[in-house]
């Protein structure tokens, strides 16, 4: 993704994520602009997770500068470990998407700036471990 294409892709999830909060919805003109960007197999697929695990379906844990998405999937138990920074997803769809989107990289960016992700600071790399590891088995 290009840089012109990243600043594109934070200004329609901003204006997306306002939008929503003020709303408590997405018009019409905003989710053609999310489909125009993302496509409609990827973004349909984020708004599915969104719909069906609702404020539950990403925790962000930070670590002083780390920070890791949890991402709830489709299937039952199933967790996605996003890489916010670089918005890497270790799903096969991602490995095979070379516009490097997929639903659960979506979902993450969209809850987040809808302000419906879980976030949880924790103070020690061992507490963020063992939080990332909770995170994990709380889905199964």
């Amino acid at each position: 993704m290009t840089d012109f294409e990243g600043e594109i892709k934070k200004t329609l999830l901003r204006q997306a994520g306002d939008e929503f909060k003020a709303n408590s919805a997405f018009s019409d003109a905003t989710l053609l602009k999310l489909d125009a960007f993302f496509g409609e197999k990827v973004l349909n697929g984020a708004l599915e997770l969104l719909d069906k695990h609702g404020k539950d379906v990403v925790t962000q844990l930070e670590f002083g500068s780390r920070s890791i998405w949890v991402v709830k999937g489709a299937s039952k138990g199933s967790t996605h470990n996003v890489l916010p920074k670089s918005g890497f997803c270790p799903c096969a769809a991602f490995r095979a998407n070379k516009t490097f989107n997929c639903k659960h990289v979506v979902v993450a960016e969209l809850a987040t700036s809808m302000n419906l992700a879980v976030k949880i600071k924790v103070d020690s790399k061992e507490n963020f471990v063992s939080k990332l590891v909770d995170c994990v088995i709380e889905t199964s």
